[in-house]
């Protein structure tokens, strides 16, 4: 049996990848909605993130790398 402790770092982890891989696939469907004027996958992307948390999310990594450098697509709904 996992310890509280454990699970929670457990339970984090899951978390913090579920977090990464859903930002990375947000990223790449506003991508190919953008470039390839697939505009359907907007759709699916308001669906993933109704609440704009994620976006919020890529705007800051964004920042982050600096606004002239960043290859980060802003989802735009």
């Amino acid at each position: 049996m996992i310890s509280g402790e454990g699970f929670e770092r457990t339970i984090q982890k899951f978390d913090n990848n579920f977090s990464l891989h859903l930002m990375d696939l947000l990223e790449k469907l506003s991508h190919c909605s953008t470039m390839d004027c697939q505009h359907q996958m907007l759709n699916i992307i308001a669906r993933l993130d109704h609440n704009g948390y994620y976006t919020a999310q890529l705007e800051k990594k964004a920042a982050a790398q600096g606004e002239g450098n960043s290859n980060i697509f802003v989802i735009v709904i």
